[in-house]
């Protein structure tokens, strides 16, 4: 097995002294799923190691024999079991020339370059798991707290609900305080808006006829509905566009009186619910709808008061 950029020291080793997690019994039955010819052979352990918080324990699997034409055969393979500090365990094996040599602390750490690539273990650089903020959060400076937290930067930044860019946050918002997700804070790319704890992938579009700069006439109802493509965890990109969530729910600030107008009125709101299946069949490749056109693929067409059991249909 070749292992690149190898460690001249083993100081990150150090020695196992627990049991193996999964039997010899168990290793051998699950070694002689890759063999198609059963011939006698034995099982022996070489050594255990930890490496990076894993810990490894390690066997050779020797099958040999002779099949009916007299030819001899024998099947040397390297097996070893990885328990993670999650206290999961996985068996792999690895096939090798039959005189080499093992060098355990070398697949120790090639195994450990495999699970950072494949996501069986921390990358030190994975994406950052927003928490849920409660608005005390203070601001510091050379380890002291400031009088400033994170409510007074929510009221600073956040105040302008009828706005184009923080608009749409709020009717996510909305829509989240129906399906019971609030508990979940918001995350900023995701591949869809929101999930259902049934599964159900949801896109939140909104626009409005009242924005909170000066208008001259009211603004036209438009909804952006292009296809994307998806970046997963490992941070590689898709290579087909398509529209990632399951159902599209369009939100209207529907008000067109700036006087009264109060994003937080939920009566003001109607909201146009429509599955994925029809914007695909319909308009595949369109970016952006107006909403007489949306109106045309039929939606079902609601008020607050009736988004989770619409949502629920599905």
């Amino acid at each position: 097995m070749k292992v690149s950029n190898v460690m001249s020291s083993h100081q990150a080793f150090s020695d196992v002294v627990k049991n193996c997690p999964i039997s010899r019994k168990e290793i051998k039955k699950l070694a002689n799923r890759h063999i198609k010819k059963k011939f006698p052979y034995t099982l022996d352990f070489i050594k255990s190691l930890s490496y990076k918080d894993h810990n490894y324990w390690f066997y050779n699997y020797l099958m040999e024999g002779h099949k009916k034409d007299g030819s001899y055969v024998a099947i040397r393979q390297q097996i070893y079991v990885v328990q993670t500090p999650d206290g999961e365990s996985h068996y792999e094996w690895s096939s090798i020339p039959y005189n080499a040599v093992i060098n355990p602390e070398e697949v120790a750490i090639k195994d450990e370059s495999d699970r950072v690539e494949k996501s069986y273990i921390i990358n030190p650089l994975q994406a950052v798991k927003t928490a849920k903020k409660t608005g005390k959060e203070p601001f510091v400076f050379d380890g002291n707290e400031m009088p400033l937290n994170v409510l007074s930067f929510w009221q600073w930044s956040s105040s302008e609900l009828l706005g184009n860019a923080l608009r749409g946050v709020l009717a996510e918002f909305i829509v989240a305080s129906t399906i019971d997700v609030l508990e979940q804070p918001r995350e900023e790319w995701d591949a869809y808006d929101l999930i259902t704890k049934s599964g159900l992938k949801i896109e939140i579009k909104s626009s409005a006829y009242l924005q909170s700069w000066n208008q001259t006439e009211l603004s036209k109802i438009i909804f952006g509905i292009q296809p994307t493509v998806l970046w997963d965890e490992n941070n590689k990109r898709s290579e087909e566009a398509k529209r990632q969530a399951d159902v599209y729910v369009f939100c209207v600030l529907a008000h067109k009186d700036k006087s009264t107008v109060n994003p937080l009125d939920l009566s003001q709101w109607e909201f146009y619910v429509l599955d994925t299946k029809v914007l695909n069949d319909k308009v595949p490749k369109q970016k952006t709808i107006t909403l007489s056109s949306l109106l045309k693929l039929n939606p079902s067409q609601i008020k607050y008061d009736g988004l989770t059991s619409e949502i629920n249909k599905r």
